[in-house]
Formats: C-alpha cells, structure tokens, sequence
C-alpha cells in the first residue's frame, strides 16, 4: 500500500503549485525539532524546486518530514482529487504533473493506457506469429479475448485501437494521448 498522504493544508503550508511543479515554501518553527533546523532549512531551500526525479524512476519524488512523496500524488491532495487509489497521467508522462493531466485511476485503468510495454514496433496485444501473420488480444475483465488474425500490423493494430475505444473508454491509450506513444512503421 502506498505512503498515506500528508493533509492538503499541511502540504499547503510546506509546497506552492505552479504550472505542474512544485516549490518550497518558508516553513514554521513548528515544523522543526530545533531552531537551528528551522533557520538552516529556510536558508536553503525556500522558493526552490521541490524534490528530484530519482536514478531510473519515471517520477519525481519530494522528501517531506523525511518521508518521500510521489510528485503527482502530492498535486493531487492539493487540489482535492481523490487518492485512494492511483493517480494517473491522461498522456502517460510521469513527469508532466499539471492538474489538468492528473486524474485518479483504479491499477487497472491506469494501466490500460500506458504504451510503455510493447516492443516499440508493436502496439500492446499486438503480436507477430511465426507465420509472418500478426494477432490482436485485450484484456477484458480479467480474460484474455482474443480480436483476429491479421495480415498486416497495422489491421491487427486497428482492431485493438477499437476494442481499447470501446472497452477502456477515456482510459484507452488512443484516447489518452494527444500524440499516441506507438508508432505502427516498421
């Protein structure tokens, strides 16, 4: 289970929001053990961008009251969007954190529209035979439905841009990317 969340006014009190990054704000006394904390820490870091993106991490990550938070999940607590569950990024980069790109998702819809897993030359459960003939599949409640045979990449990868359409809705990779991820060339 992920790390519960600081209270919106707490992160509030300690990050401003700008344009989908985070900065540091001049922090209380009651925020520290000692004073020297305190006068060392508003020294250093206020008005600074908060947090780092992490060696191989897709994310940026903010250390609050030696706790490391998501980025992403601390934008959404601000601005009141339910964290529950997951928070995902309607154009799949983890790194954009607008408002306006953040929604919550279940695991599963979050990941129904991330590009990320296929080959780069094929889409998501599109897959070449030995034949030299290419099968589409989708995930549909939990099964494996498979979608046709197909003579080329490309129809195999248009039945599954329609079933993701039909079946994942807003959370279908298609219509969560202004530039689609995948690139059908060859």
């Amino acid at each position: 289970m992920a790390t519960k969340l600081p209270e919106k006014e707490y992160i509030c009190e300690v990050l401003s929001y700008q344009d989908g990054q985070m900065f540091w704000k001049h922090r209380p006394l009651a925020h520290f053990k000692t004073k020297r904390a305190f006068s060392i820490w508003n020294a250093r870091f206020p008005l600074g961008r908060a947090g780092r993106q992490m060696h191989g991490s897709a994310y940026r990550q903010i250390m609050i009251d030696n706790v490391r938070y998501l980025e992403h999940r601390l934008v959404a607590q601000m601005h009141g969007l339910n964290t529950d569950h997951e928070i995902d990024h309607i154009d799949g980069n983890g790194l954009n954190n607008k408002i306006e790109i953040l929604r919550p998702a279940t695991r599963f819809e979050n990941t129904r529209n991330n590009g990320g897993w296929a080959k780069k030359n094929e889409r998501s459960g599109v897959h070449k035979k030995s034949n030299g003939r290419f099968i589409a599949n989708i995930r549909i409640g939990g099964k494996n439905v498979h979608l046709g045979t197909f003579a080329s990449q490309d129809e195999a990868s248009k039945a599954r841009i329609e079933a993701e359409v039909k079946h994942y809705g807003e959370y279908s990779l298609e219509a969560s990317r202004v530039e689609p991820v995948y690139n059908s060339a060859p």
